[in-house]
C-alpha cells in the first residue's frame, strides 16, 4: 500500500502540482530549476515524511532544523519550509 500526497494550494484549496512549486522555489531562492530533478532533493525530503502523515513542525524536526545551526543547506531550507507552510497545507493518505 504506498503512502501519497498532495500540497494544497491554499488559495485555491486545490492541489498544486509539484514541478510548478519547485519553479517558485527555485525563483524564490534565485536558483536555476532543473526540468528533471527538484531543488535540493525537496520533494524527497519533504514528501516521505508528509506522506506518512507528519505535519509541518514535524518535518521540520526530523530534519533537524529545529537548532541554531546555519549552514547553506539549513537555511535553504528553513525558506524552503517556510514558503510550503505559508502557501500549502499537507494532504496524505495511503492507497489499497
Amino acid at each position: 500500500m504506498p503512502n501519497v500526497f498532495q500540497l494544497i494550494d491554499r488559495r485555491t484549496n486545490k492541489p498544486e502540482n509539484f514541478a510548478f512549486i519547485d519553479q517558485k522555489i527555485c525563483s524564490l531562492l534565485k536558483v536555476p530549476s532543473d526540468p528533471r530533478l527538484y531543488y535540493l532533493g525537496w520533494y524527497d525530503l519533504i514528501g516521505l515524511p508528509a506522506a506518512h502523515g507528519k505535519n509541518w513542525d514535524q518535518i521540520e524536526e526530523g530534519l533537524g532544523l529545529t537548532n541554531d545551526e546555519e549552514d547553506e543547506w539549513s537555511k535553504d531550507y528553513r525558506v524552503i519550509l517556510k514558503y510550503l507552510r505559508e502557501n500549502f497545507d499537507i494532504r496524505a493518505w495511503y492507497e489499497r
